[in-house]
């Protein structure tokens, strides 16, 4: 996460960033008011999906979901959101969630 985003919250901002599992821990201890949605999808919808953007291989899909652990626990701290229907639907999910959190409309445009 890039050191601006340390600046901006410090000042008060909020800050929305996609982060590996693997990385959760580093980024807890790095940043203390957080928030984690964890979303979930079915791994063969996640397949396809990676396979329609074309940026990887057959193989490098398929090593992607091995990597990626789909049977992650999800920890007390963290909101499940299953992503495995369309993309919109889950973003409106994310709207609502920081709507909820911080008592505020979001702009979304």
């Amino acid at each position: 996460l890039p050191a601006s985003m340390h600046d901006h919250m410090g000042d008060g901002g909020i800050a929305i960033a996609n982060g590996s599992r693997r990385a959760l821990p580093v980024i807890r201890d790095r940043f203390v008011n957080l928030r984690v949605i964890h979303l979930t999808v079915d791994a063969d919808i996640l397949a396809a999906r990676l396979a329609e953007r074309g940026r990887e291989s057959e193989l490098e899909i398929k090593a992607r979901l091995e990597r990626a652990g789909m049977d992650h626990d999800i920890g007390p701290d963290e909101i499940a959101l299953d992503n495995s229907g369309p993309i919109h639907i889950a973003g409106n999910r994310i709207v609502s969630l920081l709507e909820s959190h911080f008592g505020r409309k979001m702009n979304t445009s």
